[in-house]
């Protein structure tokens, strides 16, 4: 007989647990060990086990010991059928091999990891009937909080809320603060930015202060001119009342010199005090005149140097142009042959 190796001894007695569902035999086995004496001893074993100690049993011991009187046909059922039967005889042989290594056998664990196996199923039964109690306790427990929490938070609620709505309030407000200290500081910037003129305006300002400054200079030389006239005239109306007082008084001296000798006297001395006047007056106005012939001989070399100067200026500015126009063309030729390159 080949021998079996511990590690194969489980998947073989499952196998022969699906081959023994199935046997009339077998199952005529069972019936007759819950109806004997000894099924008691053997009802709570599985059917692998009771057919294994059934076969360990001598035969002369269960053919005339009366206690195992009700079991002998099922010894003989089993020993008969045995060599038709090949799943008895598998049984058997297995039963044999476990039970040949003793106590300590894979039987034994294999029969005490079933026990195990059934009471974890047993426990798991329980287990499962704890957490079902359990969870309807906290279940109904949950319920009793919702309807407090509902019964309780309706003011807390509204308080919640009003603390929300304040909070939100103050924090607009602190916003509003804040945009409108930024669009005044944003409005500061930007009246700043419009009080700088731009290039264009900068211009047009240039343009419209020397137009200013030329109809104020047109003005004023005007206006020296008309009072240079209206000075001489002036001058020239004193010196005509002067000379026409003059006149009276000689006209009226005169005809008084002609009646005595004091008053020729008095007359010529008269006429010389008015030639000596006249003379002095004629050096001030030459001096004057001096003067004034010295500011324009003066201010006609200052017209030549400016003269001078803007012809220097106007011939530069003539040259700076030329050179725009040629570093423009020289600019234009070399990004052209940029674009073609």
């Amino acid at each position: 007989m080949a021998e079996l190796k511990k590690d194969d001894l489980l998947s073989e007695i499952k196998q022969l647990q699906e081959k023994i569902d199935g046997d009339p035999t077998v199952q005529k086995i069972l019936l007759l060990l819950q109806t004997s004496k000894v099924g008691v001893e053997v009802l709570s074993l599985s059917v692998i086990d009771a057919v294994t100690w059934l076969s360990s049993l001598p035969s002369n011991e269960i053919k005339w010991n009366p206690r195992y009187l009700g079991i002998w046909p099922l010894f003989e059922l089993s020993t008969v059928r045995a060599p038709g039967s090949c799943c008895l005889v598998r049984i058997r042989r297995v039963g044999e091999m476990i039970l040949g290594d003793g106590p300590t056998s894979l039987w034994f664990d294999w029969r005490s990891l079933t026990q195990q196996l059934t009471a974890l199923d047993s426990q798991e039964s329980e287990l499962q009937s704890r957490c079902i109690l359990e969870h309807t306790k906290l279940q109904t427990k949950v319920d009793e909080f919702e309807e407090l929490l509902q019964r309780g938070k309706v003011v807390k609620f509204s308080e919640n809320l009003d603390h929300t709505f304040r909070d939100s309030t103050e924090k607009l407000d602190s916003a509003k603060r804040e945009l409108a200290a930024k669009l005044r500081s944003t409005l500061s910037f930007k009246r700043q930015l419009d009080d700088v003129p731009s290039q264009a305006e900068l211009t047009q300002y240039d343009l419209r202060f020397s137009e200013l400054y030329m109809h104020i200079q047109a003005k004023d030389c005007q206006t020296r001119k008309y009072y240079a006239t209206y000075n001489t005239l002036l001058g020239i109306k004193e010196l005509m009342l002067k000379e026409t007082s003059l006149l009276n008084s000689i006209r009226l001296q005169f005809k008084d010199a002609l009646t005595s000798p004091a008053s020729r006297k008095k007359l010529i001395d008269s006429m010389e005090g008015i030639l000596h006047g006249t003379q002095q007056k004629l050096e001030k106005v030459q001096i004057a005149l001096q003067s004034e012939q010295k500011a324009h001989e003066a201010l006609k070399g200052q017209y030549a140097a400016a003269v001078s100067e803007q012809r220097h200026y106007s011939s530069i500015l003539e040259a700076f142009q030329e050179e725009c126009a040629r570093n423009e063309r020289i600019r234009m030729q070399t990004s052209q042959e940029h674009l073609t390159s």
